[in-house]
């Protein structure tokens, strides 16, 4: 017994070419043009979220390797001084100078300014610590580290709080 071959035959009907139109070729251009600038739009996005995600990631690695040093050091240290018990209530959002401090530093420890994401000069990060004495009880001390940027117009901030015993 003998097999055929199922070989696919095109009818063209005299008069008929084959082929695509020129209207079907565009509307496909089309479409796959739509397509592109949306995995191209995507592309944009993600790079910006990528980059917000970088510096936030910078920011809290700074704010950690300040908290460590602080945590390092003994609790009578004098870098440890509640120099401000006014902003006792507020450790974490009281950053540079206030106008109910009459113009000084509304913050306890020591405030570096332009840091980069090494904590080395030359950067855009603005970080400092605040301490309070005998809080949330006594022989207790709180630490908050804030760090702050600028980014879109926008200040960004992350903070860190921690509790020492004596």
């Amino acid at each position: 017994m003998k097999r055929r071959s199922s070989k696919s035959v095109k009818c063209v009907l005299p008069g008929q070419k084959g082929g695509f139109s020129l209207l079907e070729v565009l509307i496909a251009i089309t479409i796959l043009s739509v397509g592109v600038l949306a995995v191209a739009g995507m592309q944009s996005t993600s790079i910006k979220s990528n980059y917000a995600s970088n510096r936030m990631a910078n920011a809290i690695g700074l704010v950690q390797e300040k908290m460590e040093w602080l945590m390092g050091l003994g609790y009578t240290d004098i870098r440890l001084t509640d120099n401000n018990p006014s902003n006792n209530g507020n450790l974490t959002t009281a950053f540079g100078t206030s106008s109910s401090t009459g113009g000084a530093n509304n913050y306890d420890g020591y405030l570096e300014q332009g840091i980069d994401r090494h904590g080395d000069a030359g950067g855009d990060f603005d970080r400092f610590y605040n301490v309070a004495d005998s809080t949330p009880a006594p022989d207790m001390k709180t630490v908050a580290v804030m760090i702050r940027w600028q980014e879109k117009g926008k200040t960004r901030t992350v903070a860190l709080e921690t509790i020492l015993g004596r």
